[in-house]
Order: structure tokens, then C-alpha cells, then sequence
């Protein structure tokens, strides 16, 4: 009778890959991925405000003039977008202006500070968007 292997699993939580797996006689493979939301899903004003919180830091910002017009342009076509609730192109807006936003962060040191103040707004809209964690590149 040839030797059969004990179950064994192993389970993992906390991370965005969670679930349990084993191997043996009883092997059972479960894996979940969940994307990290925070505690409160933001109404559709919220994430409005969030973005007009955003306004006024690229508003405010010392940035050469062809970074900043193009991510005020980028930040104006997501703000229209989540007013009629278009999250697919709001998220494609913001998108681009973080990108923007980030490689003239590259160049630029004011870039960089705004950078620290806009990336956690982004991260409150990302369960409002309906988008991975990742989207952003953070």
C-alpha cells in the first residue's frame, strides 16, 4: 500500500491574496483576491468634494505651467465625469493626471511635495472608481 501524504494547508490573510492551500490525500486549493477598500464606501458628493479638494492643490501648486494646465485639464474632465457618475472615464481622467503629475515629480521638486499631498486623495477614490489598489502606480 503505497504511502499517502497527510493533509497539509496553509492559510494566508492580511494581504491581497487570501485563502487557504494544501496538498495530500485531502488537497484542496481555495484562494481569494480582494481588493483593499476602506471602511466607508464615499457617496458620489464625497468623492465630488475629493476632487475639488484636488482643484485646489494643483490651483495652488508651483508647478511649471504645461505640467499644471494639462493635469487641471485631466483633474476637470474626471470632475465632470463623476457628476454624471462615469466612474469607467473619471478613473481614466485621474489616471492621467496622476501620471502627469508623477513624472513631473520626476523633474520637479514642488512636483514631489504635491505628489505626498494628493496621493492619499487618490487612494480614498479608489473604491468610489471602482479600481484596483494599483491603478494609480502606488
Amino acid at each position: 500500500m503505497p504511502d499517502e501524504k497527510a493533509s497539509q494547508s496553509q492559510s494566508f490573510t492580511g494581504s491581497p491574496v487570501s485563502g487557504q492551500v494544501g496538498q495530500g490525500r485531502d488537497f484542496q486549493q481555495i484562494q481569494s483576491h480582494q481588493a483593499a477598500s476602506p471602511e466607508k464606501q464615499l457617496s458620489t458628493p464625497e468623492a465630488i468634494e475629493l476632487l475639488s479638494q484636488l482643484e485646489t492643490l494643483l490651483q495652488d501648486a508651483d508647478l511649471p505651467a504645461p505640467e499644471k494646465e494639462k493635469a487641471i485639464r485631466y483633474l476637470g474632465a474626471a470632475q465632470e465625469a463623476a457628476k454624471e457618475e462615469d466612474k469607467e472615464f473619471a478613473a481614466g481622467s485621474l489616471k492621467r493626471m496622476n501620471e502627469k503629475l508623477q513624472t513631473a515629480g520626476e523633474t520637479f521638486e514642488a512636483s514631489q511635495n504635491l505628489w505626498q499631498k494628493v496621493k492619499p486623495i487618490l487612494a480614498s477614490l479608489v473604491t468610489w472608481l471602482g479600481v484596483a489598489t494599483d491603478f494609480f502606480g502606488f
